[in-house]
C-alpha cells in the first residue's frame, strides 16, 4: 500500500471514529439527563401553613400525599430504590423506621 492511499485510509477510519465518540457522548449526555431528573426531589416548601390535603405528588407517578415527607420517603424507595441494610443480618427495608424497628424486635438491641 502506497503512503498516499494509507494516509487517505487512516483519515477515514479517524473520521469514523470520531462520529462515534460523538454518537457515544451524546447518548450518554441525554441518559445523564433523565438520570439526574430521577435523582432530584423536590424541595421542601418554605411555608408550613398553606398545605392543603394531598398537595404534593410524586413527579415519576402522581400519587399524591398530605405531606412533603411522605412522598420523599415514597421517591426514595420506589423511584430511587434506596434501601437500609441491617449490619447483623443484611436483611434490606425500603425505610429506615422499618429498619430500625427490626433492630429492636429481632435482634433486641437499639442501634445508636
Amino acid at each position: 500500500m502506497d503512503s498516499g492511499k494509507y494516509f487517505e485510509f487512516y483519515n477515514s477510519i479517524s473520521a469514523i471514529e470520531t462520529k462515534i465518540y460523538q454518537q457515544i457522548n451524546d447518548i450518554f449526555l441525554k441518559e445523564r439527563e433523565k438520570w439526574m431528573s430521577l435523582n432530584t426531589v423536590d424541595k421542601k416548601p418554605d411555608n408550613k401553613n398553606s398545605i392543603e390535603p394531598k398537595q404534593h405528588k410524586c413527579k415519576f407517578c402522581f400519587k399524591a400525599y398530605k405531606s412533603y415527607n411522605g412522598k420523599y420517603m415514597h421517591v426514595q424507595a420506589k423511584h430511587l430504590n434506596k434501601k437500609y441494610t441491617c449490619q447483623m443480618c443484611c436483611k434490606q427495608f425500603s425505610q429506615n423506621f422499618h429498619l430500625q424497628r427490626h433492630i429492636k424486635n429481632v435482634h433486641k438491641t437499639n442501634k445508636n
